[in-house]
């Protein structure tokens, strides 16, 4: 069963609920669920807080919120480009 509600919660066309990017369900160990909102921060192990993301995606945003890491690559990101010459 819920391997039925995963499927319809990922679609026929996965991709990283972060990024956009598209993922290959026939290549596991390039994705994995990540909680939304992180245990450590009050969210719960349900279908509801996870979403599909890229592996090393997922390991840049560990324990943080979406909006912590969003805005952490928002810094990243204005930086690299205020530091390229």
């Amino acid at each position: 069963k819920i391997i039925n509600q995963l499927k319809l919660k990922i679609g026929k066309n996965p991709v990283c609920y972060l990024t956009g990017a598209s993922i290959d369900l026939s290549k596991p160990e390039t994705y994995s669920l990540d909680h939304i909102i992180p245990v450590s921060k009050g969210g719960i192990s349900s279908l509801e807080n996870c979403g599909l993301t890229k592996m090393k995606v997922n390991y840049c945003k560990h324990n943080l919120s979406v909006e912590e890491f969003r805005e952490i690559c928002r810094e990243v990101d204005s930086f690299s480009r205020s530091s390229v010459k």
